[in-house]
């Protein structure tokens, strides 16, 4: 149901609406915090939607709530697609000029959602290998990076991924 509400917010009232609707959550319902970092994703997918239309994206510093759960859901939206270099270029770039006066680190914390988005978006057949859910990522960052440190910060974010999949029992692996 959570989900459910939070997609009604988007479409009718709009991004912020949707960050203030986890937020409040979060801090009313002990039983949110367990999920606030998925419905984080759902408003990174659902911006992902308006980035591809060219739609003009007002974005605030509520992109770091719930660890950052919005950088990896609009990345595993555009994750194992084809020729996303130029998109997640674009991307990061359009966070930074938005947001890169007011959160510090907000470029590299978009690269880091690359490298998340490419093994959480990851294909189902590759589960139960670490190496096979770790390719396509490592691959991602290799192609979307500008530089050395992005390039890093994004492979942290598909190791990051696989640890806590080990911890989550996610994606049939464990230690």
């Amino acid at each position: 149901c959570w989900e459910d509400a939070l997609h009604k917010i988007i479409d009718k009232k709009g991004i912020d609406s949707a960050f203030n609707f986890i937020e409040k959550a979060y801090n009313s319902d002990p039983d949110f915090k367990q999920i606030c970092h998925d419905m984080a994703h759902e408003i990174g997918r659902y911006v992902y939607k308006s980035f591809k239309k060219g739609t003009d994206i007002t974005l605030s510093e509520n992109v770091t709530f719930c660890e950052y759960g919005f950088f990896h859901g609009f990345t595993e939206s555009i994750a194992g697609k084809k020729n996303i270099a130029q998109e997640a270029q674009d991307f990061c770039s359009m966070v930074t000029e938005k947001l890169g006066s007011k959160l510090f680190d907000v470029k590299n914390q978009c690269y880091h959602g690359f490298g998340h988005g490419s093994v959480d978006g990851s294909d189902k057949s590759a589960w139960g290998d670490e190496i096979k859910l770790i390719k396509p990522g490592v691959e991602t960052c290799e192609a979307v990076s500008i530089d050395s440190e992005t390039l890093f910060r994004c492979a942290t974010g598909v190791f990051d991924s696989i640890y806590i999949a080990y911890i989550g029992d996610k994606f049939d692996i464990s230690m």
